[in-house]
């Protein structure tokens, strides 16, 4: 049996990068928001800026639906895995940009639509989630939106200390996938541990930082922010307990 950790450069990993997406469906990890962002997308209309876009893949429909999407990411492995699929489809309008969501590298330009899916903003400290709401707040175009599926589903949990076992199933490479969170000072880390057919153990974490509710809804607030998820969007069923956000700058009009 051969072994792999890789503790502080999660993203560098070329074995994770490769099988990010199979590895977050194992999980069952994949943004339960995706149908409804997309919704909101086509009342708003773009340019929109997808925060953490990864390997591309959550993002095929809004390009196919021809919005022009700037794709952020701070890992080169994964915007190099999703140019590969970009190149695919020379007809679509994407432009991956490597930088950090606190402080995203896009000079001055508006979006009409940001996107939050998953767990992005739990990555960073309290402090830079300020700092990323702030300067989201500064790149909203008139009328412009902020889409988020799980901020205030994330903002006062962390992980129960204890071990999930996933079965990956009918993978060619992926046996199982495992999780243990333990949870200390305001901190999360996850142990995800993979194994695969051919014996290989590849141990990978990383860090869920907890902002408290009172902090998110005062970021809000102090950004110029407002919550209008039960405004004009015709959206569908979401998934139990989910606490998504639609955030628009105070007193704007929605569409």
């Amino acid at each position: 049996m051969s072994t792999n950790q890789n503790t502080n450069a999660l993203y560098s990993s070329e074995f994770f990068t490769l099988h990010y997406d199979d590895i977050v469906h194992t999980m069952n990890r994949t943004s339960l928001g995706k149908a409804r962002y997309n919704v909101v997308a086509d009342v708003v209309g773009g340019p929109i800026l997808f925060m953490g876009v990864g390997t591309g893949t959550g993002i095929l429909d809004l390009c196919e639906s021809g919005h022009e999407v700037t794709a952020l990411d701070y890992s080169q492995m994964m915007l190099d895995e999703f140019q590969k699929l970009l190149d695919k489809h020379p007809q679509y309008t994407c432009y991956p940009v490597k930088g950090d969501q606190a402080e995203p590298p896009v000079g001055d330009k508006k979006f009409k639509m940001i996107i939050f899916a998953g767990t992005q903003l739990f990555h960073i400290p309290p402090e830079r989630v300020q700092l990323c709401i702030q300067n989201c707040a500064r790149l909203l175009a008139p009328r412009g939106v902020i889409y988020s599926d799980s901020l205030l589903n994330m903002c006062s949990k962390g992980f129960h200390d204890q071990e999930v076992h996933f079965t990956a199933e009918n993978h060619p490479v992926l046996k199982s996938v495992s999780t243990n969170g333990v949870t200390t000072d305001g901190e999360s880390t996850e142990t995800i541990t993979v194994q695969t057919h051919t014996g290989e153990t590849h141990y990978f974490k990383w860090t869920y930082y907890v902002t408290s509710k009172e902090q998110v809804e005062a970021f809000i607030e102090e950004a110029g922010l407002q919550n209008n998820l039960h405004s004009e969007y015709s959206l569908p069923p979401s998934g139990a307990n989910r606490l998504e956000l639609i955030l628009t700058k105070r007193n704007s009009p929605t569409n």
